[in-house]
């Protein structure tokens, strides 16, 4: 009795799992993607968006093991709104968006990817993703 009792429970458990919501901020869901070099301007989703600057990385080395994977936030300006973003997966981190009238806002990757073998030389860039706001 005890073993039909745990199949049943293990059975209702995994057709729970079948049910789960979409994620909200899925990649198929973005209404808009763009990257901008520092201190640059362009348009996501006809939005004016200007890299002001990299607050702080953090970020783990590519050519590194790390026990932390870090952290990259990144100064913009996104129409008239001056903020800060921490650089995020959003299906993941859904709460770091900036919601900007009818959509979300993420800031999604900064390159290039920090290195202890050879810094870069190259100027950052970021890329910010748009989403409807739910």
């Amino acid at each position: 009795m005890r073993i039909s009792a745990l199949a049943l429970l293990l059975a209702l458990g995994l057709t729970a799992c079948d049910s789960a919501d979409p994620v909200p901020y899925a990649a198929e869901s973005r209404t808009g993607e763009a990257t901008v070099a520092l201190g640059g301007t362009t348009s996501l989703d006809g939005l004016s968006v200007t890299f002001a600057s990299v607050v702080t990385d953090s970020r783990c080395p590519a050519d590194a093991e790390c026990v932390w994977a870090g952290e990259a936030i990144v100064s913009v300006a996104l129409g008239e709104v001056a903020r800060d973003l921490r650089v995020v997966d959003p299906e993941t981190r859904s709460e770091e968006g900036v919601r900007i009238g009818d959509r979300i806002v993420f800031a999604v990757a900064l390159t290039p990817e920090p290195r202890v073998s050879a810094p870069a030389d190259v100027p950052p860039t970021l890329t910010l993703a748009a989403y409807p706001a739910p």
